[in-house]
């Protein structure tokens, strides 16, 4: 339901059912659903516009999935990191978060033109619409890649 109402533009009711849900995620005691639950609402508190809080829950996400070496969601988590610093107007931290990206990117086996489009992102100015638009690519183009278990 988080979500479906993230998706539906309604981030106030998703980040709502997602409190609800909270103690759910820690009574689970799993933690790639702990790291999953803190993407999740670094994805809502950005949305919100809560953009520190938001940069802190992806942080935590993006850590935790490179310590247990899962590149793809490092690499997605690290899209919405991207967003988080564009709309911060913090140009150097984007591109920072984005030389990270490039070898996992690579590693990752995505095509040339998504990789051209992320050094492309490299060199975005803040509150960029393309550059909005570039993170967008570059998520649809990570969703095609096989799914990795």
């Amino acid at each position: 339901m988080v979500r479906a109402y993230m998706e539906g533009g309604e981030p106030g009711k998703a980040f709502s059912i997602f409190c609800e849900a909270r103690s759910l995620y820690r009574d689970f005691q799993d933690p790639l659903i702990a790291l999953r639950a803190s993407w999740q609402e670094g994805q809502l508190l950005r949305d919100l516009g809560h953009l520190r809080a938001a940069e802190s829950s992806l942080l935590q996400a993006r850590q935790g999935f490179s310590e247990r070496g899962l590149l793809y969601e490092v690499a997605v988590v690290s899209l919405d990191l991207a967003s988080v610093y564009l709309r911060l107007g913090e140009t150097e931290k984007l591109r920072e978060t984005v030389a990270d990206m490039v070898p996992i990117f690579t590693s990752l086996g995505v095509d040339r033109d998504a990789l051209a489009a992320l050094l492309q992102l490299q060199q975005a100015d803040q509150q960029d619409k393309a550059a909005l638009e570039l993170i967008r690519f570059l998520g649809a183009r990570l969703e095609q890649l096989p799914k990795r278990e």
